[in-house]
């Protein structure tokens, strides 16, 4: 089992362990579990090893190492670029494309001492809440190998609650961390927009509508704040980077709730939850009242649901049709040219993308804001928003569900509560709530007001504090 990010990190500035020795131990895992979980798109075994003995070498000089030095990390195959390196985007006509740059997540990472140990699987550009493409195929949850890990961070989340690693990255347009957290018994935390920045080239506005953010998928609270600390913070080349926060993220898990107002939406977008689901989230808020914490049963005041989602689609339209554009400049891969081995869903999306007009991009927007105002008005009566992260438990990559207790679910957003919170760009995680009977993770979404990433994690933290979910992880 792997040690949490935390505590590898504590070891090695104390000299208990070297960073050799953990990268070691970290490939042995990676090479008993992977090919059952299949986790890894590309595993960089030479390259963490390399990268250990640089770092073991500058401990044994007496320099400063970083804060989370020696601590194998794994990076999301999707965006979050390493220079020289394989990078797929999960899809096929780029299986040999190499960047020529490392995201700053990345950067930050290495800077701070982390060892990038592998890229992990995602499907093609992200486009669904399952995690298998044609170039590795499906990517397995290691609570059970028959149901899906979730997407499309679902194979940085296979990794780690296999204990693979102690931490990864993911990303996040629609619930993209949040959903496989939840499926994998993890905290997935989706930062404030703009708080993790992206640094996109060669538009660096990209990720207006929707919204969209890099963070962690972990095992503790206190180490997805460890790597917020570090990853976080203005870039030059991001205009829409926010200033550094002033404290410490880390700081913040063990603050508590004590007089803080929860409140629960168990009613949110008008969705059927799996009953299940719901008797262990309401568990979970009984852990926050035994905190300290009022439970306040709320709604917010917004129903045109469907509506929203034509509107999150708009923008996630565009943003396909505008990456097949800016990777043919940059790259000279054409998607629309390898349409026999690329997924017709990002065809389509390329298309339509392509015909949609300004004004419809920016009318999309009326709609958003009347969310966005409900979701504020909301906030200024409870300190954050509960809700359901999935309505229903982990299921077979083939057997999404189309309706629960006899009631159908809406094709478009299927099972997945995540997907407003793009829209508004609240800081939102997703907190393990317990296991079904049958033994399959749930998750409890927590909803902070703008910029207050701090506020999430001690709520989080006090969840887990009083209904811990460590134990829960399944022995490989």
């Amino acid at each position: 089992m792997c040690e949490s990010a935390v505590q590898i990190a504590k070891n090695v500035a104390e000299r208990k362990t070297s960073p050799a020795e953990v990268i070691g131990s970290t490939l042995d895992r990676i090479q008993k579990i992977n090919p059952k979980i299949n986790a890894f798109i590309t595993i960089l075994e030479e390259e963490s090893r390399e990268s250990a003995q640089v770092l073991e070498n500058r401990i044994e000089r007496g320099e400063i190492i970083g804060p989370c030095a020696g601590v194998p990390v794994a990076v999301k195959d999707l965006f979050a670029f390493k220079k020289g390196i394989v990078h797929t985007f999960g899809s096929v006509p780029f299986s040999n494309y190499i960047p020529d740059r490392d995201a700053p997540l990345v950067e930050r990472l290495e800077g701070a001492g982390s060892i990038v140990v592998g890229k992990t699987n995602t499907p093609e550009f992200g486009h669904k809440g399952i995690t298998h493409n044609e170039i590795i195929g499906r990517t397995a949850n290691p609570f059970d190998i028959e149901v899906t890990p979730g997407g499309s961070s679902g194979g940085s989340a296979a990794a780690v609650a296999s204990g693979m690693v102690p931490w990864a990255q993911g990303s996040d347009h629609a619930g993209s961390i949040r959903g496989p957290a939840c499926m994998c018994n993890l905290y997935g935390h989706f930062p404030s927009v703009g708080r993790v920045p992206h640094a996109m080239r060669p538009d660096a506005f990209k990720y207006h509508l929707p919204f969209a953010a890099s963070g962690p998928l972990t095992r503790t609270v206190e180490d997805a704040a460890m790597m917020l600390d570090v990853i976080a913070g203005p870039h030059p080349e991001d205009p829409d980077s926010l200033p550094i926060f002033e404290g410490e993220y880390v700081s913040a898990v063990g603050k508590g709730v004590e007089g803080m107002k929860i409140g629960y939406d168990r009613t949110f977008l008008d969705k059927p939850i799996e009953e299940e689901v719901v008797q262990k989230i309401e568990d979970a808020l009984g852990g926050l009242e035994e905190a300290g914490a009022e439970i306040v049963y709320t709604e917010i005041e917004f129903s045109e649901w469907e509506k929203l989602h034509e509107v999150l689609m708009i923008g996630l339209e565009i943003v396909y049709a505008e990456t097949a554009h800016n990777l043919k400049i940059s790259t000279g891969i054409d998607l629309m040219e390898h349409q026999s081995v690329v997924s017709p869903i990002i065809i389509d999306r390329i298309q339509s993308g392509g015909r949609k007009g300004v004004l419809e991009y920016r009318l999309a927007n009326n709609l958003r804001t009347e969310f966005y105002v409900s979701l504020s008005r909301l906030l200024e009566s409870v300190d954050v928003l509960a809700t359901p992260t999935m309505a229903v438990p982990p299921h077979p990559d083939a057997e999404i569900p189309t309706e629960i207790g006899g009631v159908s679910v809406s094709v478009k957003h299927g099972t997945s509560l995540t997907w407003p919170f793009n829209l508004t760009g609240n800081p939102v995680a997703s907190v393990p709530s317990g296991l079904t009977k049958s033994g399959l993770p749930t998750g409890m979404q927590v909803v902070g007001p703008r910029f207050r990433d701090d506020i999430v994690l001690a709520v989080a933290g006090a969840l887990e504090e009083t209904r811990p979910w460590v134990q829960n992880y399944p022995k490989w």
